[in-house]
């Protein structure tokens, strides 16, 4: 589609009786671990040092889109009695409207990646602090003295948490002393179809949705496809490439103005109407009885 001055699909194609269908595809990817792989690969992230005597390996933690497209907590309903009763003992109760509500203005914020320019250089004194103190990984180190604990804090800070271990320097094994920055992530499998049903949910439901609601809901489109395309982190893409069928149980909230929901997790592709329910395709081939994709 040619863009004009209002949000428009990226594509269109028409129907039996010749009206005219929209899709707009989106990718749901973590935009912290794709800043921080950016900067690992532009930025020096490893470096022999003289001071030191260990090799650091600094593991900074990316954040997958995943861990931030988690359905709403089952947070208790409200009971006013004890409600009352605890206000009037001078306690101050969050509603579980208000849980809710923090819970999603959380899931919507953009964490500040880890900056990897100028890395290396700012972690060399703290970690030679911790090596004179006897210290070989950030992980549950506790410094006795102050300028400890600062240093301690201060790597925290700047990697976000990062886990820093120094192992023993083997020059001759290509491992001197010095430090060396790696990114890595974590997921956690359900093997549930359901699971990427809550995902695409919660996605609808936050900020990042807005553009392709604007984007499908002009007049003059007959049909609204929103097509949201997962990479390779989210764990259950894994899932679905093991299973013989991945067909979610439960149905999506669709916002107005989409129509047919598409879900492309590699070669497995999952449809989604109000009328039609679920519909599950491999791209190539076919799998556990799932009709083959056509073009």
């Amino acid at each position: 589609v040619t863009p004009d001055d209002r949000p428009s699909p990226d594509y269109t194609f028409f129907l039996s009786d010749g009206q005219v269908a929209a899709v707009e595809v989106k990718e749901i990817v973590s935009s912290d671990l794709r800043q921080l792989s950016a900067g690992h690969d532009r930025y020096e992230t490893e470096r022999a040092v003289s001071e030191l005597e260990r090799h650091w390996t600094v593991m900074l933690d990316g954040e997958i889109a995943a861990e931030r497209l988690g359905p709403v907590p089952d947070f208790p309903h409200d009971d006013e009695k004890q409600i009352a009763e605890l206000e009037a003992a001078g306690f101050i109760v969050t509603r579980r409207a208000e849980r809710v509500a923090e819970f999603k203005r959380q899931r919507d914020e953009v964490s500040a990646a880890v900056r990897v320019k100028g890395l290396i250089d700012d972690l060399v004194p703290d970690l030679k602090m911790l090596e004179d103190r006897g210290i070989s990984t950030t992980r549950g180190a506790m410094p006795t003295d102050a300028e400890g604990q600062r240093a301690l804090w201060r790597i925290a800070h700047r990697t976000r948490d990062a886990i820093c271990l120094g192992g023993e320097a083997k020059p001759e094994a290509g491992m001197p002393a010095g430090v060396f920055v790696t990114v890595a992530y974590g997921s956690l499998r359900t093997g549930l179809a359901d699971t990427v049903a809550d995902r695409i949910d919660a996605w609808f439901e936050s900020s990042r949705s807005a553009n392709l609601i604007k984007s499908l809901s002009r007049p003059e489109y007959a049909e609204r496809h929103a097509a949201l395309v997962f990479d390779p982190t989210e764990p259950e893409l894994w899932s679905s490439a093991e299973s013989l069928t991945f067909v979610p149980s439960q149905g999506l909230d669709l916002p107005a103005g989409v129509d047919v929901l598409w879900a492309v997790l590699r070669s497995r592709v999952l449809r989604y109407s109000v009328s039609d329910g679920w519909r599950e395709y491999v791209v190539g081939g076919t799998s556990g009885g799932a009709p083959e994709a056509t073009t």
